[in-house]
């Protein structure tokens, strides 16, 4: 075989690899499909993360509102002490006491930006 051997396509066999024999570039219809295809996959994509991130978030202060809960419910414990409020990363957390039964409380922790409230039982 020679240095540059045409194979009888639109394929040009030189130097041990294929090229295009007229390759000059991309069209403008291949680089605007390609535009097309990317902003699709972005737009799909985008809103799935921004998701991501807020659950992500939201995940975040349930930790820090359970771990809240559970420094309460010991200082009560040892201490009987009910504290209606709590400071942590300069965010206020209302704590709320409630009778479940005789020998319950249900103590419950909110946050003006979440949703639910997190509740926990705790043994008179």
């Amino acid at each position: 075989m020679s240095e540059a051997e045409d194979t009888g396509s639109c394929f040009h066999l030189s130097g041990g690899g294929f090229t295009l024999k007229n390759s000059k570039g991309f069209t403008l219809t291949e680089v605007l499909a390609a535009l097309v295809l990317f902003a699709v996959i972005a737009g799909t994509m985008v809103p799935v993360y921004w998701h991501f991130q807020l659950e992500k978030e939201t995940v975040k202060q349930e930790r820090i509102m359970i771990g809240i809960l559970y420094d309460v419910a010991q200082e009560y414990r040892k201490e009987g002490v009910k504290r209606v409020s709590a400071e942590y990363s300069g965010y206020i957390y209302e704590i709320s006491w409630r009778t479940a039964d005789e020998r319950e409380w249900h103590v419950c922790i909110s946050w003006e930006a979440m949703r639910h409230d997190i509740c926990l039982y705790i043994p008179k």
